[in-house]
């Protein structure tokens, strides 16, 4: 890995080891020692020790690294792996930690002062400090080479970070709170005022859109529709002659109809309206359920859910109200004087009068000049008739237009009855979801207020005694006391929708929600405090347990001395540089040897680090050495032990990536080939061995599997063999079976997994697929070819 990753970023470790500034590759490796070795640690011990002579290995001037890459590139270097290497175990010369975790959070703490706490420099002075000594990266008696160092690390600590999350998270625990209530506080009468609202915006949109009253209708403009036809056909309407009327009227107009606009089933009006239901019973949902999302957005879950309800009761009102058929064919006219139409009293005369005798027509001219005599009060009753049939015409159509869309507007509701009972469970669903995401929110504030303890870390709060609890809740305070609950609603749903936040999004996701919307007031909160010289004052009596704590953790032989170093290694990382110089010297002071803490300046306010370090370790200096060298001289003895590889023993085949891809490969082909050509393989007790033709063309036997592990004898066969030698082998024995019972055969293994485990029947058709393309290729005629044609 360390030289993958030089080659990979152009890093020459050879040249970066003798100075300069070029970029580094530093190893940090924990490994066990006497104080954490058990009876079961056995192969433990055995694997770290051969990994550390390894490492020995190459770090010598005189060892290569040759490897080739998968894209054909070959490393082949001198270059050690790494710049500087830290060998960390679980005791120090005076403490030990309790736990793995602890070391690893030590190593953790060690990556973060120099990735994100900004001390790399002070480190890497140190490091160059190492190459002064002219002892180092030299030889010892035993020709191991001086070469690696060990580090001891303490802090005391302000966990921001985990404050700042916790209190998020605690905001967030309120704001849910908030949203769920409780079903006994609600009160149908105070949703009232914002129910009556949106209903009437829902239901008049509704109502516009079918008869294209407003914008982006879907039955536009049938309303202003007959008010035009009515105000262009007036015109000739006035001129039509008296006797005309009644006929000119009954075919209004002419072109086209009313009566037969508005007749159902195949009016044009008719057809428009209903032909818009779908649409408009789809606006509707949609503005149902943004009018619920903005309700829910103030109003809690209990509420929303009666929200719901009196949704669904004026539904059921509004539709009952509304005509469940229509009559055939709307009567737009009635000429019955009885009926309401005022008539010209003369005319409706004059007509039932005709001259038969001599006395009927005197009376006729004598009722002549008493009509011309009342021409002008018979032309205004004549303009009242036409006005007062005119009217009744367009009311009617429009009063029929109304029915149309009353109708159509019962269908829209009851089609959204299944709608309403769809957003009360999912209603239902957002409550079940808050209530999860609550409960995570809890757990993750209690795991952020109580961080693992560990020997090396001194956890401080803003308040004593030291509760992590208490600054968040005095957080919680001041943000809420800055912001309502509404305004952290507003916050986190940051112009989405909640219901769909609750539906689509992973409780993870919406914990990151909750960071986002409240980091800011929660870091600002948090970094008011700083770990300065009063903070410090009450920690005096924990000095000395940090000081020992960050005494380099490595078990060493009694003879071994570190190497002499020109200036101190060690440093003491303080924000406040008066805190930091008093502190230095408070904790020199409880040092019984004579090295001490040199000040430096912290970057981070809410950290004090003591860092110490020793260099020129070589691996016979470590206490495990003696145990670990015996255990693997006698692992190395016994042939069936396979407890590690020595890489640079077995040769450059574990180096070539691109064998272990064609092993793989191979080893999928044995598996394959067991059902494929059973005849191919013996079963000898635990072992599996395999029949296949050496170069000379003999039949020979080589175990592949024991106990279902691959054998070395298999390993040492791909050493000096290419697999698809094999696999070439594999692929005549399937040409000489005949492709349609080696699908039989592939179909029959298939059928023996259960249906139920349908990604592993994926799986294994996949392979069976892979196998026969790569078997079974065809010629230029198109006649399957063998595939060892172009070897042969």
């Amino acid at each position: 890995m360390a030289y993958f990753v030089s080659e990979l970023l152009g890093i020459r470790n050879r040249s970066a080891m003798r100075g300069g500034q070029s970029p580094k590759v530093i190893g940090l490796f924990t490994f066990i020692d006497n104080k954490s070795l058990k009876p079961n640690k056995k192969v433990h011990a055995v694997n770290c020790w051969a990994a550390l002579r390894e490492l020995d290995f190459y770090c010598q001037g005189s060892s290569r690294y040759h490897a080739k890459l998968p894209d054909g590139r070959e490393l082949d270097t001198g270059d050690e792996p790494f710049d500087t290497v830290y060998l960390e175990s679980m005791a120090n010369s005076d403490a030990t930690f309790n736990d793995e975790n602890s070391l690893t959070q030590m190593c953790a703490m060690n990556l973060f002062t120099e990735v994100v706490a900004g001390v790399a420099d002070d480190k890497a002075t140190i490091r160059i400090n190492f190459d002064s000594v002219p002892e180092y990266r030299k030889p010892n008696v035993s020709g191991h080479l001086r070469a690696f160092s060990a580090f001891g690390l303490s802090a005391i600590w302000y966990p921001r970070y985990r404050i700042s999350r916790a209190i998020n998270r605690a905001l967030a625990i309120g704001m849910i709170d908030d949203w769920l209530g409780e079903e006994a506080t609600l009160n149908p009468n105070t949703l009232g005022s914002t129910f009556k609202q949106d209903w009437d915006k829902i239901y008049k949109q509704a109502e516009g859109s079918l008869m294209g009253t407003i914008q982006d209708a879907h039955a536009p403009f049938l309303s202003g529709e007959i008010d035009k036809i009515f105000d262009r056909e007036w015109k000739t309407f006035v001129f039509v002659s008296w006797e005309e009327i009644e006929s000119y009227l009954s075919k209004f107009p002419q072109k086209n109809p009313l009566i037969d606009r508005l007749r159902q089933p195949s009016g044009e009006y008719y057809c428009k309206i209903i032909g818009a239901e779908p649409l408009v019973t789809k606006d509707l949902r949609v503005a149902v359920e943004k009018a619920l999302i903005a309700y829910l957005a103030d109003h809690t879950v209990a509420e929303a859910k009666g929200y719901i309800q009196l949704l669904i009761q004026k539904f059921q009102q509004t539709e009952g109200g509304l005509p469940a058929n229509l009559p055939d064919s709307p009567q737009l006219v009635d000429f019955n004087p009885e009926q309401g139409v005022s008539s010209n009293p003369f005319g409706r005369w004059l007509r039932r009068q005709s001259p038969k005798s001599l006395s009927g027509y005197i009376d006729y001219l004598f009722n002549l000049t008493g009509w011309f005599i009342f021409n002008k009060r018979r032309r205004k009753a004549e303009e009242k008739y036409r006005k007062a049939v005119w009217n009744t015409m367009r009311q009617r159509a429009k009063e029929h237009l109304a029915k149309i869309r009353g109708y159509t507007l019962r269908l829209v509701l009851e089609n959204s009855a299944d709608f309403l009972k769809s957003l009360e469970r999912r209603v239902d669903k957002v409550n079940t979801r808050l209530k999860t995401f609550q409960d995570t929110c809890e757990r993750e504030r209690n795991q952020l207020i109580a961080p693992q303890t560990a020997s090396n870390v001194l956890i401080i709060s803003q308040d004593d005694p030291d509760v992590l609890e208490d600054d968040v809740r005095q957080g919680v305070a001041k943000i809420r006391k800055k912001r309502g609950t509404k305004s952290c609603r507003h916050e986190f749903i940051d112009g989405d929708d909640l219901i769909a936040l609750m539906e689509n999004e992973r409780i993870e996701d919406l914990v990151l929600r909750v960071d986002k919307a409240f980091n800011q007031d929660s870091q600002s909160v948090t970094n008011q405090f700083q770990i300065g010289k009063e903070a410090l004052l009450q920690f005096q009596k924990h000095i000395r347990r940090l000081v020992k704590s960050s005494l380099p953790y490595v078990e060493t032989v009694g003879e071994w001395k570190p190497l002499p170093l020109a200036q101190i290694p060690n440093r003491l990382f303080c924000h406040d540089p008066n805190a930091g110089k008093q502190l230095t010297i408070d904790a020199n002071n409880e040092l019984a040897d004579a090295s001490g803490y040199k000040e430096a300046i912290g970057p981070l306010d809410h950290f004090v680090f003591f860092y110490r370090e020793v260099a020129g370790l070589a691996i016979t200096d470590l206490l495990i050495q003696k145990y670990g060298a015996k255990e693997l001289d006698l692992a190395e003895r016994n042939p069936r032990a396979f407890y590690t590889n020595f890489t640079h023993q077995s040769g450059e085949n574990y180096f070539n990536l691109q064998r272990d891809e064609d092993f793989k490969h191979l080893r999928w082909w044995i598996a394959a080939m067991r059902y494929l050509d059973p005849d191919l393989f013996k079963e000898r007790g635990e072992t599996l061995m395999l029949q296949y033709q050496d170069e000379h063309g003999m039949k020979v036997e080589i175990s592949v599997e024991r106990k279902r592990k691959l054998t070395k004898e298999l390993r040492k066969y791909l050493e000096k063999h290419e697999a698809q030698t094999l696999i070439y082998q594999f692929q005549e024995k399937l040409r000489e079976i005949g492709k349609p019972e080696v699908i039989q055969r592939m179909q029959a293994e298939v059928n023996k997994l259960p249906e139920a485990d349908a990604q592993s029947r994926i799986k294994m058709q996949e392979k069976h697929g892979q196998i026969l393309k790569e078997t079974f290729k065809r010629d230029e005629e198109g006649k399957e070819d063998s595939p060892n044609k172009e070897k042969e």
